[in-house]
């Protein structure tokens, strides 16, 4: 019995759906690989200002988000060491509980013992593009620290050098986001797919 040909057309079509997930998944390995990498920065410079990047306010609900409390208290240990002489917060409004994280953030930092002279709020962004562009441009930044989860630290930096700042990142990683299942938790693992999609609407 003569052995049926394969359609050609149908074995590169094949061939290239395999090639594109071998591509994939060696993309997103690279982009993890880079977070991971990124995720040990700690070190602190001189700055014209602390940016805390800002993450949903309340969890649960009624709560402060202890992610987001990990954030804003490293932040403030920053000003309070002499590294900057002032707190930027930055985040506008939540989907999800339609809070101004800004506005919590900047009531952490109070708490926290930061005198609120000290603290400026950029309140209108939706993502961490956003977050660096809007606080660049209210308030005249060039040298910056940025404080955020560790996993978050790789797309913040590569998003804020793109803008121009001369940005150094510090992680916060008492945050239960990290410090749970660091590389492994949900938001560690879709953060390079965050970046690709950075990648795709030029903020990168």
């Amino acid at each position: 019995m003569q052995r049926q040909t394969q359609n050609p057309i149908r074995r590169w079509l094949t061939r290239g759906i395999w090639g594109c997930l071998i591509v994939g998944v060696l993309l997103y390995l690279a982009l993890l690989t880079w977070v991971a990498a990124e995720s040990t920065r700690a070190t602190a410079v001189q700055a014209d200002a602390v940016i805390v990047l800002g993450a949903q306010a309340f969890f649960p609900a009624g709560r402060w988000n202890p992610c987001l409390v990990a954030r804003v208290e490293r932040g403030v240990e920053l000003v309070k060491a002499g590294f900057a002489p002032r707190l930027v917060v930055s985040g506008g409004v939540d989907i999800e509980d339609g809070a101004v994280e800004a506005q919590v953030m900047r009531d952490m930092a109070i708490q926290f013992g930061l005198n609120k002279n000290q603290i400026l709020l950029e309140e209108r962004s939706t993502s961490t593009a956003e977050n660096l562009r809007f606080s660049q441009k209210l308030f005249a930044l060039q040298k910056v620290l940025i404080v955020s989860d560790p996993f978050h630290l790789a797309r913040a930096g590569a998003l804020a050098r793109k803008l121009g700042l001369e940005a150094t990142v510090v992680g916060a990683p008492r945050s239960p986001c990290w410090s749970r299942f660091g590389l492994l938790s949900r938001f560690a693992l879709r953060e390079p797919l965050a970046i690709f999609e950075n990648w795709l609407r030029g903020d990168l």
